[in-house]
């Protein structure tokens, strides 16, 4: 890519500050405009792909400068149908070789044949729910196969998906139906929380329409005196006292969460820690219930997903470290 730059200055200075100064615009510029917070950091991929395509421009320009100075060097060393010949599949060789290292390179991180993963972690969640209850989301890598499976699959196709980033704009509540009557269109956008809305709309609801979030939201923010419990892998909305339901992770499918014959990219990894996060909440939960055996073997459950709860969950059942004498 720096060859090429080098190469496109010499050729058309013009022209190749140009891509210069998109590049900076799309990186840098990009960064000091939007700022993102830590947690959208691991967004760099997406957020500069443009970035890259200007790079590959770049490395065009390079591998075309390189070959043609390869072609001169071979024609000085003879002429004729052989040494045309020789270049034309010189040619044809970088045409075909770099495309297909391209797609050798990649093809084990992009596969996804067999990654059930999102797949399931959707389903599951969705199978959590009441026929008709509202599911609160926060993040698109979370969202996007529930979308899927309730619009084009049409599974719990009279399940709510409300994405609560979103619900803080006029022109998403405009667009769901379900919310024409609801208090928060009398509120202004600029004055909408996440723990706010989901607060108004899942009391409007109580009483007929059964209220949920995702783990991603549970601990993104507060939905102060509205209350959810650990319910699988979501949170469903209480009033008073209510057990914690274990019984729902025999519903689950979980193919490949303990296998290594995946490769576990940043939102695989992610879903596959949720399910030992989940369990460790409801585990917890339990503790706090008086339920030790159960709580247990929640716990027991939480470390084969994720064993870097270990520690944490020693340090619940075995405050300062005392453990019962054998």
């Amino acid at each position: 890519g720096l060859v090429g730059i080098l190469r496109f200055f010499i050729r058309g200075w013009f022209f190749a500050s140009i891509t210069v100064i998109v590049l900076m615009v799309l990186s840098v510029g990009v960064v000091i405009y939007g700022n993102p917070p830590k947690e959208n950091i691991f967004l760099i991929e997406a957020f500069h792909t443009p970035t890259y395509m200007v790079f590959s421009l770049w490395i065009g320009v390079a591998a075309f400068w390189l070959l043609s100075l390869l072609t001169k060097l071979i024609r000085k060393l003879g002429d004729g149908k052989k040494v045309n010949s020789g270049i034309t599949a010189l040619w044809m060789a970088a045409l075909i070789f770099i495309p297909t290292f391209l797609f050798y390179s990649h093809f084990n991180k992009n596969n996804r044949s067999n990654n059930f993963i999102a797949f399931d972690y959707a389903v599951n969640e969705l199978k959590s729910l009441t026929s008709n209850a509202i599911l609160f989301t926060w993040g698109d890598s979370g969202a996007f196969p529930l979308w899927y499976l309730k619009f084009v699959e049409q599974y719990q196709p009279n399940v709510l998906l409300l994405h609560t980033p979103h619900l803080a704009s006029d022109w998403y509540v405009d667009d769901i139906p379900d919310l024409k009557r609801s208090r928060i269109r009398r509120i202004h956008p600029n004055h909408r929380n996440p723990g706010m809305v989901v607060e108004v709309i899942t009391s409007e609801n109580y009483g007929f329409r059964k209220s949920y979030i995702d783990y991603s939201s549970k601990y993104s923010f507060s939905t102060g005196k509205t209350i959810f419990i650990p319910y699988g892998i979501i949170y469903k909305h209480v009033v008073g006292q209510e057990s914690v339901d274990t019984s729902i992770w025999d519903k689950y499918v979980t193919r490949d969460i303990l296998s290594n014959n995946i490769l576990r990219d940043l939102d695989i990894s992610k879903a596959i820690t949720i399910y030992g996060f989940c369990r460790y909440d409801s585990g917890a939960a339990l503790l706090k219930e008086g339920k030790r055996p159960e709580a247990t073997r929640e716990f027991i459950e939480a470390v084969k997903v994720t064993p870097g709860l270990k520690r944490r969950i020693q340090g619940v059942l075995f405050p300062g470290g005392r453990r019962p004498a054998n």
